[in-house]
């Protein structure tokens, strides 16, 4: 949020209500200027090309991109409804 308020992207206000709503409701607004839908996600159809290459720019505008191979894994041992929290 730091870096959305010093960029210009929020104002000091929406600044202020999303961190309100971060530590007294435990969560944001999906619908800021910030964005939101933040998922953990595999490569797709790339994954053979990519899935060992350290990637050096966010191409996923915030989600968590992990190998195909990985994601079903965390689909298989993980319980729908976990918490997870990305900083």
């Amino acid at each position: 949020m730091n870096d959305g308020l010093r960029t210009g992207l929020i104002t000091p206000a929406e600044y202020e209500n999303l961190k309100y709503q971060y530590y007294y409701k435990s969560f944001a607004n999906p619908n800021s200027p910030l964005g939101g839908d933040i998922g953990i996600h595999g490569i797709g159809q790339l994954n053979s090309i990519f899935k060992n290459l350290p990637f050096v720019f966010n191409w996923t505008e915030g989600s968590i991109a992990v190998s195909n191979e990985e994601i079903d894994e965390l689909f298989n041992v993980t319980p729908k409804g976990t918490t997870v929290t990305i900083y």
